[in-house]
């Protein structure tokens, strides 16, 4: 199982890898090295149906660590690294984590990291994998405890401000949002700037009905 930390994220299959002592773990050693530059970390999830799951896992293993929890709830990832750099209710994030299987098959999730503004990556990550490892039976009880801050919102609002130029682009295009979390904020960003533009399957859907989550791949899936 150590092999789902990776170079730039963990990424592993629901259950199987990721399951519930995992994902605490991950949250408490993880939370530790939080606790080295402050407390409050904001985690945001995409559309998959147990990203939900994996952050109430991920909530208690932070709380036992002792951080402060932001929960930003289904937000692209965009939102989750612009979160790092707002205030909310005068709390400013020390740290994010982005609850996402990116483009793989629907089976799949993990988390991408951040910590004082910058990527959590390379060794920081294998050398976490080798503790949780060594701390495998460590029991992690649940604590979902949590403030919901509303992040997408002020997003939308940022790319709106600072793409008002482009308001009123009148060149049509096609956009694929693939059932993943995109749709959450570029239909709102879109229609504000009056852009003349279709999008595809917009609704986030973590079973990927309509294609592969990953673009590069064309084959539909089966039924299609």
């Amino acid at each position: 199982m150590k092999t789902i930390f990776r170079e730039y994220d963990i990424r592993g299959i629901y259950e199987k890898e990721l399951n519930e002592q995992m994902v605490k773990l991950i949250g408490y050693f993880l939370g530790k090295r939080i606790l080295e530059v402050g407390k409050v970390v904001s985690i945001g999830y995409d559309a998959r149906s147990h990203s939900p799951i994996l952050c109430e896992y991920l909530t208690s293993g932070l709380n036992k660590a002792g951080c402060t929890v932001l929960n930003m709830g289904l937000v692209a990832t965009p939102v989750n690294y612009f979160s790092n750099f707002q205030s909310f209710d005068g709390v400013t994030p020390n740290a994010s984590i982005m609850i996402t299987g990116s483009h793989n098959p629907s089976e799949y999730n993990g988390f991408k990291i951040t910590i004082d503004k910058k990527p959590f990556f390379g060794e920081d990550i294998y050398a976490l994998g080798r503790e949780i490892m060594q701390n495998y039976e460590m029991d992690v009880e649940d604590d979902f405890s949590s403030t919901s801050i509303d992040a997408k919102e002020r997003y939308i609002a940022y790319m709106i401000k600072e793409f008002d130029h482009l308001k009123g682009f009148e060149k049509p295009f096609v956009y694929d949002c693939g059932n993943g979390v995109a749709g959450v904020v570029v239909q709102d960003i879109f229609k504000a700037l009056n852009f003349t533009c279709k999008g595809l399957f917009v609704d986030p859907d973590g079973t990927f009905p309509n294609h592969h989550p990953d673009p590069t791949v064309e084959k539909k899936p089966e039924g299609h």
